[in-house]
Order: structure tokens, then sequence, then C-alpha cells
């Protein structure tokens, strides 16, 4: 309406002050005396509006006539809701004496000065700048607590990533060793009372395959936090190079592309490889060739060696034994691959492992 001030235009400024004085010209006159000092001041119209805005400011300045029951009623309600860190500071300009019951309604207001009148300028600049540093200072509280918030929501995340590494280290370790103590159980179950030495190494090997993927998978967590998958090739080549060590006067050669598995086919596949090289050198000659092919869908490992080969009624079934089952075993139920077995055209033996790729994994189900 004609006649009536227009309203304030306010943004959140933590040094703002607002001021409500609602009679004569006390309000401007502040205002100008604040700004002359470079102090952010709004004049406001009423006491709804100075309660509407409050939570956009750092500092208040009310005079004592203003402060009606119901307009402190309003101020207290609003302060409710300001969150733990802030508490506005509110200066109550009043006369030299005031009663016993509007200062106990004014100290409900909370972080409240209370200043006499008449106030100089210079006076009233100094608390009006106390406030304001006091205000700043609580700013600062809220940077530090949603710091601190950030930080413990990071240690959270941290550990709750701890947790499941912990726990899938925990299960990698257990069928680990329950793969260690079958092959002993299929071993002592096959042999006369005693267990040879060359199976003793045999499973110590296969133990170091399995300790070798595990070292892996754990340096890949120590970097990124996660070990869920595995390169192929990095599995492989370190691999190699152990059986390299343990066989010297047999030369093993690797020609692999990279994938990634999971740590399931990452273990299964390092022990189908250790065991089809342990009998590439334990009954072929020459070198034991490995190829290592991936598809989009599809791997194939090919482990050749250059002796004799298979004979011509060589039937894996018929002819199996530890580490033919194993090898079974792992292809068909852990990698849900199936292995051929075939004699290389330009002589020795050849066996090739096919296995689909994770997204395209199904594991067989166990007939009834």
């Amino acid at each position: 309406m004609a006649g009536q001030p227009a309203s304030p235009v306010h943004q959140p400024d933590r040094n703002n002050v607002l001021i409500l004085a609602p009679f004569g010209q006390d309000a401007e006159l502040m205002a100008q005396s604040l700004r002359g000092a470079g102090i952010s001041a709004t004049v406001e119209p009423d006491a709804d509006s100075l309660i509407s805005h409050l939570t956009a400011c750092g500092s208040v300045i009310v005079t004592a006539e203003a402060l009606e029951p119901l307009v402190i009623d309003g101020l207290i309600r609003k302060l409710r809701e300001q969150p733990a860190w802030s508490d506005i500071p509110i200066i109550v300009l009043c006369a030299r004496s005031t009663p016993a019951a509007f200062d106990e309604c004014v100290r409900a207001l909370g972080n409240v000065t209370v200043v006499q009148r008449p106030l100089a300028p210079a006076s009233l600049i100094s608390v009006v700048q106390s406030a304001i540093r006091a205000r700043s200072r609580q700013f600062q509280i809220r940077g530090l607590l949603e710091e601190s918030s950030l930080q413990n929501s990071h240690i959270e995340a941290l550990n709750e990533r701890l947790q499941r590494a912990m726990t899938e280290t925990h299960h990698r370790v257990k069928n680990n060793l329950q793969i260690i103590a079958a092959m002993v159980d299929m071993r002592v179950m096959e042999s006369n009372g005693s267990v040879p030495v060359e199976e003793v190494k045999r499973i110590a090997l296969l133990t170091q395959s399995l300790a070798m993927v595990h070292d892996i998978l754990t340096n890949q967590a120590k970097k990124d936090g996660e070990a869920h998958s595995v390169s192929a090739r990095a599995v492989m080549e370190k691999l190699v190079g152990m059986l390299q060590i343990a066989t010297p006067h047999r030369p093993i050669t690797l020609n692999a592309q990279d994938v990634r598995l999971t740590s399931r086919q990452g273990t299964s596949l390092a022990l189908v490889l250790s065991e089809l090289v342990g009998n590439a050198i334990k009954h072929g000659r020459g070198s034991v060739d490995i190829a290592f092919k991936a598809s989009e869908a599809v791997c194939e490992l090919t482990v050749c060696d250059q002796g004799d080969g298979f004979p011509a009624d060589f039937d894996p079934q018929r002819s199996a034994n530890t580490g033919l089952e194993l090898i079974y075993n792992l292809a068909h139920w852990d990698l849900a691959g199936d292995v051929d077995y075939r004699n290389h055209p330009e002589g020795g033996a050849c066996v090739q492992v096919t296995l689909p790729l994770a997204e395209h994994l199904t594991i067989p189900s166990v007939a009834a």
C-alpha cells in the first residue's frame, strides 16, 4: 500500500545486522552509523518481517518497546529452529530501568546483550562488531563440524570396505584350505599307506599357486581397496615364473592375452595351469607351451608339450588319477567350462580348457 516502506531485500549474510526499532528515526540512524563503519545493516518494517528473516543474519538489534510478549514468543520459536552450532547474537536497547518480568522474558531469547540507552554511535558500533565476531566464530565451528562429519563418513566407508575385504579374505582362505584338504584326502585314499614324495611336492606346488593368487588379490586390495577380480595374465605370468624356477631343465613359454577374472576363477585357473604344466613336465618332453586366448564371452587355456602325446586309447575318465580328477572338477564345477585332451598335429600332447567369462558364467547344477 502507498505510504508503507518497501520490504527490505534479504540475502543470507553472516555479517548483516537486522534492526527493529518501530518508533521514530532510531532504526535508520543506527543503520546509517553501522553502514558508515562498513557493517551491512537492514531495517525491518515490523516484528513479523524480523522473525521471518532471522536466520539470514549475523546479529539483531531490537529496541525494548518492540519486544511485546507475542514478539518474544515468536522470536523464541524461531530461534529454537537454529542448528546446534548456531546462537544468533541479539542486542536489546532499553531504557535505564526495565521491569524484572521484562528482563526475564528477554533473557529467554538466549544469546542476549542488553544495552542501555542513550547509546553513542561509537559504542553501538563496538557492541555490534563484537556480536559479528562471535557469529563469525559460530560459522567457523560449523565448518569444523561439517569437515569432521565428512571425515567420519570417510572413516565409516573405509571401515565398511575393510570389513568386506576381511570377509572376502576369510572366504578365500577358507576355500583354499578346503581345496588343499580335498587334494590330500584324494591322494591318501589312492595310496597304500604311504604318499610318494613327488605327490607331496605336487600338493606343495598347488598350495604355492593358491598363495600366489591370494598375494595378487591382497596387493590389489591395498592399492584400490577392492579385490573382486584379478588379471588373468598377471596370475599366469607369476605362476609360470614360479614353475620355471622349480623346473629349470624344461623351458616354459607363455603367450597370454589379458582379461579380468573373478577371484574364484583366478584361483581355479592357477590350480588348473599348475597341474597341467606339472603333468606336461612329468610325462612329456621339450618345452611346455602355454597359450591363453580371450574372446568376448569365452577364454581358452591351452597347454602343450613336445613328447609322444596321449596314447590312442587314452580316456581321461578311465585313466583318471588325482591330477586328472582335480583338473576336471576345477574346470567343470569352478570354471563352468570343459576340458579337451588331444594330440598336437606336430607331435606332443595338448590339453585345452574352455571357460566362460564372469558375466556369462553359469555354475553347473549338481545332478539329482
